[in-house]
């Protein structure tokens, strides 16, 4: 049996030693003893003594301590995963020997909940959520952002009496699911996907108070452990019932800009309720934001850094290049930066046109935030703006005074997925914000294309600035999709590392098929040169099938990098790939071949893999050969897809119900009718294999999503030619065509 003696009354190092007990209580034989302490003046963050029966584990503080305690019980055999423990393939009858001493590459490192999507957190059980904070210091994350998006902050705030309710939960508008469905046995709600325990609740102000509870008690969990807590949201944007008040509280006119924006337009689609876009230098636009700040120090008193982010891909869009400069010259005057810093001529360079093989709808390309033909003004006096804005909020008194008062560190976030914009911006950004402020970036989507092209943040470290790296474990645009990013990954920890952050957090939604992902974010942002992939392959799978496991993740990564930079956004959620991916001139088909052939690969090594493993190697190869098999069938009834919707478009029948003035001819109907069948087949196939794995609230919110957002439109699609197929071919035969 084994023994822990806690030197320390200290919650976390005692929930650890309790967590430990439980999970290891059939793993050890013998009397096995491991002793706790805390040593503030320890030279490293860690130090580990074991052999034998014995072993110590010391840390400089008891976040630290209980790190080490699971770094030992990783040397001992253990494989924490980010959806449970594989416990040692032996029992453990004596300690290996061991004398380390460690600090961490990365001080903070951890996760960035997105909280707005049917397959994360969001949509958990409590128990699941709990759950996954439970296991983040297995893994030694010491980090957890819970990111509110708009209409998505669960808090209670309100304004001049107004209330903040314009709330929503992921992403499927409780649309009921159908009975028929298949794997609806395996979706453990009444109606619709949702929260289970919050299923009955439909007022939205009771459902404000139950959410902001169960945040409240998770952060709360995630503090007992020793997790650093913060929580972030975008103060560009209002939901509607607050903006619609602007006017009455504004001295001034607000100016609100109601032109069509891809920006803003995502935004809608994110949280499924109408934003308001205001001008953000508006005197009510800062006070609303700083009071909205205040709510949430009082919501979640626990927290210890607040982060101001901004929208994605912002952007400030004027109808003249002199109204860009008068604002630019504006910023440059107020911060007292050097003209040498505002280069015009690299603002007005124009972005080429894509090669006609490469060209995607403007809502599938890669870095839509500035497209062909436009110049960098608007992101660049975007990012600019928000930052003064930002800076302008976190610096107000009183909230500065309380923050500092209270221990909240402020921190700027911008998200600006382009690179030109970030090579653009960064030198004035440096410029803007005093040495040691905190400012993290999201800059790209993918780990890979982050670690490619980090250099252009260069100047964010030279001026000392406190530099947080936003990374991924897997990107939204490909969420139908298996993906594997864990040479990128590590990549991107080496060279943020190399650059001198020491703060790196991931987004992710799901928890089940990220294992390999978050074990090379974990164990890289913790020992970058003492761990490797092959660690967790021979811990995994094996020793002896440690090389099948290095080809089949590579094989992985290969499909999922080629599909994110060819087939932008094909497995994007809900209703995204029927009525906006594959709009003109949609994907072109050979990247859409090469993308099913790579993923088909895959599942071959990966079921390679799995005849030579057993027992959770086995499992997990089984699962990942599945599922870049339904990756495989989702690509190509994409190309099914489009071969039947884009001739739809062209004949101006698209969407369904759109007014039109003739339909196809009966020959072209009838290819259309097959095509449609043979992609709903395959997106069928895609169903039967998911649901075979759901368990968790994760996959079942996938499950849900693949049903409502690409099932159903697809049988309407299916339905509508076999109809208009019935109705026409009474009128005129084929030969009629010849």
């Amino acid at each position: 049996m084994l023994k822990l003696i806690c030197e320390s009354e200290d919650g976390a190092i005692r929930a650890a030693a309790k967590d430990v007990l439980k999970f290891g209580r059939n793993d050890f034989e013998g009397e096995l003893c491991i002793r706790i302490r805390v040593v503030p003046d320890l030279g490293e963050d860690i130090c580990v003594a074991a052999g034998g029966t014995s072993a110590v584990v010391e840390g400089k503080d008891a976040p630290s301590a209980v790190f080490g305690l699971y770094d030992l019980l990783r040397k001992c055999g253990y494989l924490f995963t980010f959806s449970g423990i594989v416990h040692p393939k032996n029992k453990i009858c004596a300690f290996p020997e061991l004398a380390y001493s460690h600090t961490p590459d990365m001080k903070e490192r951890g996760i960035r909940m997105h909280l707005n999507f049917v397959q994360d957190q969001s949509c958990f059980t409590e128990k699941e959520f709990a759950d996954f904070i439970r296991g983040m210091p297995r893994q030694k994350m010491n980090f957890l952002l819970f990111h509110m998006y708009n209409c998505q902050e669960f808090y209670p705030f309100s304004y001049r009496g107004v209330k903040h309710l314009d709330l929503a939960i992921g992403n499927l508008e409780k649309k009921p699911l159908s009975d028929t469905m298949i794997g609806r046995d395996k979706i453990k709600v009444k109606k619709y996907w949702y929260p289970r325990e919050l299923e009955g609740i439909e007022d939205n102000e009771q459902l404000m108070l139950a959410v902001y509870a169960r945040y409240r008690r998770m952060m709360e969990l995630a503090k007992q452990l020793g997790l650093q807590v913060a929580v972030s949201f975008e103060p560009e944007t209002l939901g509607e019932t607050l903006g619609s008040h602007l006017q009455e509280w504004s001295e001034d006119t607000v100016a609100i800009n109601k032109k069509y924006s891809l920006t803003n337009d995502w935004q809608e689609s994110w949280c499924g309720k109408k934003l308001v876009d205001a001008d953000i230098r508006n005197p009510v636009m800062y006070d609303i934001a700083a009071e909205r700040c205040q709510a949430i120090l009082d919501a979640y008193p626990m927290i210890d850094q607040l982060h101001l982010i901004s929208k994605e891909g912002v952007s400030y869009k004027r109808d003249s290049e002199e109204e860009y400069i008068a604002e630019l010259e504006r910023i440059f005057e107020k911060f007292g930066l050097d003209r040498s810093l505002l280069d015009l001529n690299s603002l007005r360079e124009i972005v080429p046109e894509e090669s006609s093989e490469r060209a995607l709808n403007p809502q599938s390309t890669q870095y839509w935030t500035v497209m062909p033909g436009e110049n960098h003004f608007a992101t660049v006096c975007g990012v600019l703006r928000f930052v003064e804005y930002a800076y302008g909020i976190l610096c107000s008194a009183p909230l500065a005074e309380r923050m500092s008062r209270e221990g909240v560190k402020p921190v700027i976030t911008v998200y600006t997925p382009n690179p030109a914009t970030i090579r653009r911006v960064t030198p004035i950004v440096a410029a803007m914000l005093p040495e040691g402020f905190s400012f993290h970036l999201l800059a790209d989507y993918g780990a890979a294309d982050i670690a490619d092209n980090m250099g252009l943040w260069k100047p964010l470290f030279d001026k000392k600035l406190d530099v947080g790296v936003i990374s991924w474990l897997e990107f939204d645009g490909c969420m139908m999709l298996q993906q594997g990013w864990m040479d990128a990954i590590r990549k991107n920890v080496a060279v943020a590392h190399g650059m001198g952050a020491r703060t790196i957090y991931f987004n992710h939604w799901r928890v089940r098929g990220n294992e390999h992902n978050a074990e090379a974010a974990a164990e890289a942002a913790w020992d970058l040169a003492g761990s490797s992939n092959a660690d967790y392959f021979s811990a995994l799978y094996g020793a002896q099938a440690a090389e099948k496991a290095q080809l089949a993740y590579e094989l992985l990564e290969k499909a999922t990098v080629y599909s994110k930079q060819n087939n932008f956004n094909v497995g994007f959620t809900t209703d995204w790939v029927i009525n906006i991916c594959t709009d003109p001139p949609g994907y072109y088909w050979k990247y859409l071949l090469a993308s099913a052939d790579n993923y088909a690969a895959a599942a071959r090594a990966f079921r390679d893999l799995q005849a030579v493993c057993e027992g959770a190697g086995r499992t997990s190869a089984h699962y990942l050969s599945d599922m870049c098999r339904i990756s495989e069938e989702h690509l190509r009834a994409v190309l099914h897809l489009q071969d039947a919707k884009l001739p739809l478009v062209g004949y101006g029948c698209w969407p369904l119900d759109k007014k039109r003035k003739s339909l196809p001819p009966p020959y072209l109907l009838k290819r259309l009718k097959e095509s449609a069948e043979k992609g709903l087949a395959k997106e069928y196939t895609y169903m039967k294999v998911l649901a075979k794995w759901v368990k968790t609230s994760d996959q079942q919110g996938q499950l849900a999503m693949h049903q409502q957002g690409l099932i159903e439109p697809f049988e309407r699609l299916a339905a509508k030619i076999g109809e208009w197929y019935e109705r026409e071919s009474g009128c005129l035969t084929t030969d009629s065509f010849c």
